[in-house]
């Protein structure tokens, strides 16, 4: 392929999305010893590898044979991708997803240069190995189908995010009023137990045992008390975000740990 229709632009979209949340839900389950389904939406694609990817083959075009140009070329563009992500998420929806601020040179912890020279290596190996077998496939498939499979990856890719922004909108709610309400129980908790210690300070060390099992035990309550509170559970998709995104982050919640044990009392998240 010399040039990109725009059917052929969408079905490597797609093609590497898909690819691209497999590398992660595989790599990510891996790390954290279990089945993560990872990618912002619902479905088994995360659209930053797809773009990233597509745009840089497109780029890429006229540095094909030049692979030092390529590396770098590679390298760059997906990493102003990943940043544009990270940042577009953050400013949004107030979500992190990912964090780099443990890696050297790394830049609001959204991207890094060693996650830089990742992508730069793999785009060089999708496009010099992966990508002309893709290629050929995908000139096959527009060859018999024309733009009908791009128009239904539009409409299924396309439904998907609009139903999850307008999700993770409910879901920054949620998590706002939940926050809200773990403040008010731990300053409960807090002022109980310290008039309990000033009380029986004689007996402290008796004291200590119980007072240590009702702050494990404050999860549990928060949790069987969730209605009484006015809060509602997280439906499926909200589920798997917490759930499988173990560092995940929401700006101006600190107690996302805290929510996701309670959650996880309340068998919203196994």
């Amino acid at each position: 392929m010399q040039y990109y229709s725009m059917t052929e632009v969408v079905l490597l979209f797609s093609f590497y999305s898909c690819v691209g949340w497999i590398w992660e839900t595989v790599y990510c389950s891996i790390q954290d010893h279990k089945f993560a389904y990872r990618g912002f939406l619902m479905g088994p694609y995360c659209p930053v590898y797809g773009f990233a990817i597509t745009v840089v083959l497109i780029l890429t075009l006229p540095f094909r044979t030049n692979l030092i140009a390529l590396f770098f070329m590679g390298g760059i563009v997906a990493t102003i991708f990943e940043y544009v992500a990270g940042w577009f998420l953050e400013r949004w929806f107030h979500l992190k997803l990912w964090d780099y601020s443990n890696y050297w040179g790394n830049l609001n912890g959204r991207v890094a240069p060693i996650i830089s020279l990742f992508w730069s290596c793999g785009v060089v190996i999708i496009t010099k190995i992966v990508d002309p077998y893709v290629e050929y496939v995908i000139q096959l498939i527009v060859t018999k189908t024309g733009s009908a499979l791009a128009v239904i990856v539009i409409f299924i890719m396309g439904s998907d995010a609009i139903w999850t922004i307008t999700d993770m909108a409910a879901f920054r709610k949620s998590f706002s009023r939940w926050e809200k309400q773990i403040n008010i129980e731990r300053e409960k908790l807090h002022t109980n137990a310290q008039f309990e210690v000033e009380q029986k300070f004689s007996q402290l060390e008796e004291q200590r045992e119980e007072i240590r099992n009702r702050v494990e035990k404050w999860h549990i309550i928060f949790a069987e008390n969730i209605h009484k509170y006015g809060l509602k559970q997280f439906n499926f998709n909200q589920r798997r975000m917490l759930r499988n995104y173990s560092h995940v982050k929401l700006l101006g919640a600190p107690h996302v740990t805290e929510i996701k044990k309670i959650a996880t009392k309340f068998r919203n998240i196994k």
